[in-house]
């Protein structure tokens, strides 16, 4: 029997080799920005997620390329505003790409108006072959992840919605105990305490129940149920956030210690919520409104008023990173054209969500992939004479990276290790096939030194 990794990873490798081939065969042009495609959404729990995330990344495909052909239609000859609207833009994505619901659209806007952009050399004619040749891809990307991961080994929205609802009960216990603890000692949580926050699973939840449920029947036929449950874990996790802030702060213990007590009692309701009926769901519904009236304890889904000055911070942080790359690519004359900016408005759209550690930690990933994907680019492409030969590149080494990497501490590497397989390799792909060494390495000195400057100011940011 498979584990779940390993069905994951074939599933991922035969999407990337299919759609390689059938790019191929219509003879398209760009074959692996259907493969980039199909790993973009791959990163998801489910099938329904996947889909989901798949119609966002043609919603912000078809904005993209709308604004950029229009940004060139008006400003291809001035390049001080042509630059200064492409940072602006990027600074706007950033902004919003942690709505909940259109976020990745954003992000996916800016990628595609990047690419068809400074790809299409401020040429509108240009511009709009490479846009309707990116909605081809995507959609095809999309195609076939959606054929391949209906029917070999689905994940259903259901099951994934359940184990995440297990695995916030069970770190809202763990929050209980540790806080408990922490209240004798008069020390805070933190997020890198044994406690972590559950925050981001509770979003999942409702993200999952926001899918199609036409295959979940528990969730499909008792929505409401477990939306009200969902919504208790959300203001659970709050209170457990106010109680962890709160206890240096207040000197009164015993004021902590009734709401610890208050806690308790919530987790109690919410379990037998989960396993009861109606009664129980009526109970856990009751003592939440009351307490949304009565309590001056404020639960309710209020947005952080702190969150949009972290993502204007990010914001500017991305728009120093491009504005960065930019001025080395005019100033220093760096060669392979507008590569450089490219890729580096890309790793700032992304960077900037990640921690300083973990982009060091990119450069050497990086580093590492690259090196084996140049070797074999060099030393194994070029024997390959035949379409299912290369397929089985691709296949195998999707193989290898999703196998190798297959523990949830290691998705950087595997996003990472798959893109750069496609980025390094991507002139075998032509029609044509080109082996000019010097390209795929030009490529990796360029990523490496985009990763610098990102780490650079996310640290100078402190993001």
């Amino acid at each position: 029997m498979l584990n779940p990794s390993t069905k994951e990873a074939i599933k991922i490798s035969l999407s990337i080799g299919l759609a390689i081939a059938l790019a191929l065969l219509f003879q398209w042009d760009k074959p692996y920005w259907a493969a980039v495609t199909i790993i973009a959404i791959s990163a998801n729990e489910t099938f329904g997620h996947g889909v989901k995330k798949g119609q966002l990344r043609l919603l912000g495909t078809l904005i993209g390329i709308c604004i950029a052909l229009i940004l060139i239609s008006l400003f291809s000859q001035d390049q001080f505003i042509f630059i200064s609207l492409f940072v602006v833009f990027l600074g706007i994505s950033v902004f919003f790409s942690n709505h909940l619901k259109y976020g990745y659209a954003f992000t996916m806007a800016f990628m595609v108006f990047s690419i068809v952009a400074m790809m299409g050399s401020a040429s509108g004619e240009v511009s709009f072959n490479i846009a309707i040749l990116r909605i081809q891809e995507t959609t095809l990307g999309v195609l076939v992840y959606s054929a391949v991961y209906r029917f070999l080994w689905p994940t259903t929205t259901e099951s994934i919605y359940f184990d995440t609802l297990n695995i916030v009960t069970k770190q809202f216990e763990a929050a209980y105990l540790a806080l408990e603890k922490s209240l004798a000692d008069s020390k805070r949580l933190t997020s890198n305490s044994a406690v972590p926050i559950s925050q981001v699973q509770v979003d999942r939840l409702n993200e999952l129940l926001s899918l199609p449920l036409v295959a979940s029947y528990r969730l499909q036929h008792h929505k409401a149920k477990w939306q009200d449950i969902t919504n208790a874990c959300g203001h659970t996790e709050k209170h457990i956030q106010r109680l962890n802030s709160l206890i240096t702060a207040v000197k009164c213990k015993q004021t902590l210690k009734d709401s610890l007590e208050q806690l308790q009692c919530e987790l109690t309701l919410l379990k037998k919520a989960i396993g009861g009926d109606s009664a129980d769901i009526k109970m856990l519904n009751e003592y939440w409104n009351e307490l949304a009236h009565n309590s001056k304890q404020n639960l309710s889904n209020n947005p952080n008023p702190n969150l949009w000055q972290l993502n204007l911070r990010k914001a500017f942080t991305a728009m120093a990173i491009s504005a960065t790359c930019f001025g080395l690519w005019i100033y220093f004359a760096i060669p392979s054209g507008p590569i450089f900016p490219l890729i580096g408005a890309a790793l700032a759209n992304i960077t900037v969500q990640m921690p300083g550690s973990l982009i060091k930690q990119a450069q050497w990933v990086a580093l590492g992939w690259g090196t084996l994907f140049i070797a074999q680019y060099s030393l194994l492409l070029p024997h390959i004479t035949e379409l299912w030969q290369l397929i089985a590149f691709y296949v195998f080494n999707m193989l290898f990276i999703y196998g190798l990497c297959r523990k949830p501490s290691l998705a950087v590497h595997r996003m990472l290790g798959g893109n750069l397989l496609l980025l390094m390799t991507m002139n075998a792909m032509h029609g044509t096939p080109q082996y000019d060494i010097i390209t795929p390495v030009l490529m990796l000195v360029i990523m490496l030194i985009c990763l610098s400057i990102s780490h650079f100011y996310v640290r100078l940011f402190q993001i």
